[in-house]
């Protein structure tokens, strides 16, 4: 079997991977993200996708490299991994009773034939009203200071989610069906 790496050091998309249960490693992407680009949140999770596959190429041959980026969408401004609580708080305050959209793009490149797949998942996510001190009583209890919109809905943060309308993998990181029906039919990786 062909090697397969996944360029990252997130925990929640190494195990959402081996789900498929192909035996695969990770390795850390050497990728600055460029977040200040003036393109369409859809291009540039693609792009962000791609840039952290790509980081790994020249050290990666005969490899199947996956590159996988998320961002929140709320009223068309991306949400970014709040630097404070207090801008976490504000971020959750934001995003009570409406939707927003998680986009997740991902990027396939084998370094063998030079073959690319990229993509793009998105997933309607909508919360329940939140009072004030809901938003601060979470912040205190969970550590969102690393996540993209202040929430994780995998964890504590499901409390606050009335609706997911779409892939629920995606959500969370990896879009795992796009990628394993790429790796089976584009990619000749065996999955079942």
């Amino acid at each position: 079997m062909r090697n397969i790496v996944l360029a990252s050091t997130s925990k929640r998309r190494e195990r959402i991977f081996g789900l498929l249960n192909i035996p695969f490693s990770t390795a850390a992407p050497n990728y600055e993200e460029e977040n200040d680009l003036d393109i369409s949140p859809s291009d540039l999770v693609k792009r962000l996708a791609y840039g952290k596959a790509n980081s790994l190429v020249d050290s990666l041959k005969d490899t199947i490299i996956i590159g996988s980026d998320t961002l929140v969408v709320s009223k068309d401004t991306i949400l970014p991994k709040p630097k404070t609580k207090e801008e976490a708080i504000s971020m959750l305050m934001s995003l009570s009773n409406s939707a927003h959209s998680i986009l997740t793009g991902y990027a396939i490149i084998d370094t063998l034939s030079n073959k690319k797949s990229l993509g793009v998942k998105e997933t309607e996510m909508t919360f329940r009203n939140i009072n004030i001190e809901e938003a601060k009583s979470y912040v205190e209890k969970e550590d969102v200071l690393g996540i993209a919109g202040a929430y994780d809905h995998e964890h504590l943060g499901s409390v606050f989610v009335n609706n997911l309308n779409g892939d629920y993998f995606s959500s969370i990181g990896l879009p795992l069906y796009d990628i394993a029906f790429l790796l089976e039919n584009e990619y000749s990786i065996s999955i079942l």
